[in-house]
């Protein structure tokens, strides 16, 4: 039992898009104000026309991978051999579409555009 309720956290506390689609479609409505309340202010401004305005918030996380060290023994030898760290960069952009100062739809780009 502990095994299977185990697993079901693990399952329901992933970060996937589904869950970050389902975040913003909650700000379909939502006025630019509200929406500026909660994001803060946008990265990037676009007015399409007297109506349409396109707000984009870009987020980015740069993560260091550590290299490691192997040691391999054969007999009386021994060496150690290393792999190189190297840097992960993840982004996503996330642009609301708003016309007459209202949500009406989300686009995003990028490899990391989840919730959890």
């Amino acid at each position: 039992m502990k095994k299977i309720l185990f697993l079901l956290i693990l399952l329901t506390s992933c970060a996937t898009y589904e869950k970050y689609a389902i975040y913003l479609d909650s700000f379909i409505g939502m006025d630019k104000v509200n929406l500026i309340d909660t994001w803060g202010v946008p990265d990037k401004s676009y007015q399409l026309d007297k109506n349409t305005e396109y707000l984009t918030y870009k987020q980015s996380v740069q993560e260091y991978i550590p290299g490691n060290a192997y040691t391999n023994n054969y007999g009386t030898y021994s060496y150690t051999s290393f792999t190189p760290g190297y840097t992960v960069n993840e982004w996503c952009d996330t642009t609301f579409v708003l016309q007459n100062n209202k949500v009406i739809k989300w686009q995003t780009k990028g490899d990391s555009c989840v919730k959890y």
